[in-house]
């Protein structure tokens, strides 16, 4: 499988040729839903649905990757992505949970000029694997434990270049962020599973390089 995509990758970056490096920078308020906890206890005690009364926390993040060049308004690119974010599982309970993402994305270039290439109006959307790594601790049930676990990360947003310079461009965005994780806590013979659905509504600054 790998000497097949090897292959094949060529074939499909063919029609492309390197068009900006990009860094940016992100924040904003997470917001997480569908939160449950399945508790997984020693028999004969039944495993348990608990829900969660969960509240919002922060995010921030950046973001390193690159845009490939079509000739057309539509433009592929890579980026490798690193967040943390924090929240409330419950009254007190702390969760706290760094990404590491690797995703795919695509954008649109809109309002295409000479002097802006890529367009002033940009928007895009971005999906691919994360490393999710978590750490909680539940009082009630004396647990304190962190889990690597792999989450699916989505992101749809807009992009303005407010200015170019000799060099490439500052440009600013808003973000809708969705990922999903199942991360395991283990404090002796209880298991704690917790179901994370988390939105995010993130605004940042790029910064990037070549035409």
């Amino acid at each position: 499988m790998t000497r097949k995509i090897a292959y094949l990758l060529p074939l499909l970056l063919a029609g492309c040729h390197a068009g900006e490096v990009f860094v940016a920078g992100y924040g904003g308020p997470n917001i997480p839903s569908n939160e449950d906890a399945l508790v997984l206890l020693p028999a004969p005690f039944p495993d348990s649905m608990v829900p969660l009364n969960t509240e919002g926390g922060a995010t921030g993040g950046g973001r390193l990757g690159a845009w490939f060049s079509t000739g057309t308004a539509f433009e592929p690119g890579v980026a490798l992505d690193v967040s943390h974010s924090s929240f409330d599982l419950d009254a007190g309970v702390p969760f706290e949970a760094t990404a590491i993402s690797f995703l795919a994305m695509a954008r649109l270039g809109l309002l295409r000029s000479e002097a802006r290439p890529h367009g002033l109006l940009q928007p895009y959307v971005a999906l691919g694997p994360s490393i999710y790594l978590a750490e909680a601790a539940i009082p009630l049930l004396g647990l304190e434990d962190s889990d690597r676990t792999i989450a699916l990360d989505f992101r749809a947003g807009l992009q303005v270049e407010a200015a170019r310079f000799p060099a490439g461009a500052i440009s600013l965005f808003a973000e809708y962020r969705l990922t999903r994780a199942v991360p395991e806590f283990n404090q002796g013979l209880i298991q704690v599973e917790v179901e994370a659905l988390t939105h995010y509504a993130l605004f940042g600054v790029a910064l990037s390089f070549g035409r």
